[in-house]
């Protein structure tokens, strides 16, 4: 990484509880090198993970992403094999009207940038996250194969609508369908990856929105179809030893 300098310094200390001249000091420590300086940030505990690399993509004006997160669509991953991904830490994460857009453990990287450019027949964006959360995600998303996408793909609604579900075996059979099975871990496995302190299961008319507490912070992370509510709720229900009857 680099190019950020002073400008990340002070965006850093007017974010944060830490003075100028002590991040200054972080700085020298690491021999100027910023992505060290970051991580040594973090360690000390001075900022958040998210909230440094945050500020970091502010500075250099890219995006900022966190790719263990994302719901990312089987067919954007599938544009760069899994050898290039792993070989030069570039994980794609969505498209958009300039091109893809991609997780990269260094966005100066002009090699990694130039390989998944030539595989994937479409201009690069770069975008900043966490090392650490990157590594993660590539081992992750790949393993998962799709993620969400594939695991829906398992489900046929009419099996698991809560409408059916005035039985509590019914709703106990639907519990234990390997879809959801599945989709629960998934998200309880996002969850502790990025250390959130709770998770909220909401049901809205259309859709059941998942969000993840990360810093405080509520943070979207999955819409799924409405007619799952029941089925994740009483999954969520067996493995706390709860009665999935009771209802509020």
């Amino acid at each position: 990484m680099q190019g950020a300098g002073a400008e990340l310094l002070h965006a850093l200390a007017k974010a944060g509880s830490t003075p100028l001249d002590s991040l200054s000091r972080v700085l020298e420590a690491e021999g100027g090198d910023e992505s060290r300086f970051l991580e040594r940030v973090i360690e000390l505990g001075l900022m958040s993970e998210s909230a440094a690399y945050r500020i970091y993509a502010a500075v250099l004006d890219l995006p900022f992403v966190e790719p263990l997160g994302a719901d990312i669509e089987p067919a954007t991953l599938h544009k760069v094999p899994a050898d290039v991904v792993r070989s030069y830490r570039a994980l794609p994460v969505r498209e958009d009207e300039y091109g893809l857009v991609v997780a990269m453990a260094n966005p100066f990287d002009l090699l990694a940038i130039d390989a998944v450019q030539e595989v994937a027949h479409l201009p690069v964006e770069p975008a900043v996250c966490s090392p650490r959360e990157l590594d993660l995600a590539i081992d992750y998303h790949l393993r998962a194969g799709g993620g969400v996408e594939r695991l829906l793909a398992g489900l046929t609604l009419d099996q698991v609508d809560e409408s059916a579900f005035a039985n509590p075996q019914k709703l106990k059979e639907a519990a234990g369908d390997g879809a959801i099975v599945e989709l629960v871990d998934h998200i309880l496995d996002i969850a502790v990856r990025r250390k959130a302190s709770d998770v909220h299961i909401e049901a809205g008319a259309a859709r059941v929105r998942v969000r993840i507490r990360i810093d405080g912070q509520l943070e979207p992370h999955l819409l799924l179809p409405r007619p799952l509510h029941a089925a994740i709720l009483s999954r969520v229900k067996i493995l706390a030893n709860l009665d999935i009857s009771e209802r509020r």
